[in-house]
């Protein structure tokens, strides 16, 4: 299973998105209001997850179909 790395990989990474999202969250409740800035970043953010959730609904329904060796 050559795909394990990968998802360990993409675990990793949303492991470390999520923290720092909850250090946002942290900030944004204790430390500083957001600004209209922090809004376009975090609505970028929602762009790019919801691409991430099409992309990643997309691995289901891919079919394995190898490309031929060349002379074969």
């Amino acid at each position: 299973m050559q795909s394990i790395h990968h998802y360990s990989n993409i675990l990793n990474s949303l492991t470390t998105i999520n923290g720092q999202l909850v250090s946002l969250d942290y900030l944004f409740r204790e430390v500083e209001a957001s600004t209209d800035i922090d809004t376009q970043f975090i609505d970028s953010f929602v762009a790019s997850a919801q691409e991430m959730i099409v992309a990643a609904e997309a691995l289901k329904s891919v079919v394995y179909d190898p490309t031929p060796e060349e002379g074969a």
